[in-house]
């Protein structure tokens, strides 16, 4: 990477999948990105990608068509990590993206187990429990969602019903979305599903995101309705939220676009639905994934939509089979 190329840190911050931080960063004009490939101190890793030739191959061609690359993977925690030799898959795949670092974290034992050290459960519950206990207290927002975001990093279940009361406020859903998201329990998916119903404008639109990311099925029906809505951030929330999901009976919503719709919802549904046909090998359904990745191979061969190609070549043989692919 030379000195004036700027690469986009996920640093575990981030749901977003490994494809779509690729766009993004191509998106917004940054030559690189750090992506992770191991569970670390920050939250679990959410997509398999070490391991993974069809996830390897899909990330690969993404960087060949938007010409970004990967700087460094992310992030080890020394101290708390395998030994070296353990990481030797993690780093031959770090290699074959090109990358050419490995951000790490430091870890002092002189300061004690911490919350998050392995086997330190008494110590996370209780600093979790103290937390929630000074979000009790009244308090300006800006300190409200520090101390959330501190939940978002140790918390469990004993988070879901206290931080389930702030969806329904404007000022403090989106955090208390993303540390419920970040616990990736079924009992926060309930409560999130729940909350939906009730839910207003951007409170909505960080409920629904936090749906998609938890897979959560139950909220299909819900979201479906919503993807029919006149509302265009409802539906274009929903409509990512059903491709995260990977419900096929979301298949001819996410397949159907308004011909008056924004242009910006246009030019995402072709993204948006072969991310569903990948969450539709991942379940266990290649014939319906390689039947959405068919059309694109002989539909999408104009100039910037190389990628979407690329990805959809990639999907397609990864469903039907290599010998497939002529």
């Amino acid at each position: 990477m030379t000195p004036e190329t700027v690469s986009l840190a996920q640093l575990g911050m981030t749901d977003e999948g490994p494809i779509a931080m690729i766009e993004a960063a191509a998106a917004a004009g940054f030559k690189a990105v750090g992506l992770p490939l191991r569970s670390g101190a920050l939250r679990p890793l959410r997509t398999k990608i070490v391991g993974d030739p069809g996830m390897i191959r899909a990330i690969r061609a993404a960087c060949a068509a938007t010409g970004v690359t990967v700087f460094d993977v992310e992030a080890l925690v020394l101290g708390h990590e395998p030994a070296p030799d353990s990481l030797r898959e993690t780093f031959e795949t770090a290699a074959e993206f090109g990358a050419s670092r490995v951000s790490c974290l430091g870890y002092e034992p002189s300061r004690g187990p911490g919350a998050m050290a392995p086997g330190a459960e008494a110590e996370r519950k209780a600093a979790a429990d103290g937390i929630l206990a000074a979000l009790t207290i009244p308090r300006d927002q800006e300190n409200a969602v520090f101390l959330i975001s501190l939940l978002q990093k140790i918390g469990r279940l004993e988070i879901v019903k206290p931080l389930g009361e702030f969806l329904t406020r404007p000022d403090l859903a989106e955090p208390a979305v993303r540390a419920l998201t970040a616990t990736g329990l079924p009992e926060a998916a309930a409560a999130l599903a729940g909350a939906l119903a009730t839910a207003r404008d951007e409170t909505a639109v960080a409920i629904i995101r936090g749906l998609g990311d938890l897979r959560a099925r139950e909220a299909g029906p819900a979201l479906l309705r919503l993807a029919e809505g006149n509302d265009p951030d409802l539906r274009i929330a929903a409509l990512d939220a059903l491709a995260d999901i990977g419900d096929p009976a979301a298949r001819e919503a996410l397949e159907r676009v308004r011909v008056a719709a924004p242009r910006a919802e246009r030019s995402a549904a072709a993204s948006r639905l072969l991310r569903f046909g990948r969450r539709l090998a991942e379940e266990g359904r290649p014939d319906m994934a390689a039947d959405i990745a068919r059309p694109f191979l002989s539909s999408y061969a104009s100039p910037g939509e190389e990628h979407l190609r690329a990805a959809a070549l990639t999907l397609f043989a990864d469903a039907a089979g290599e010998s497939e692919v002529r």
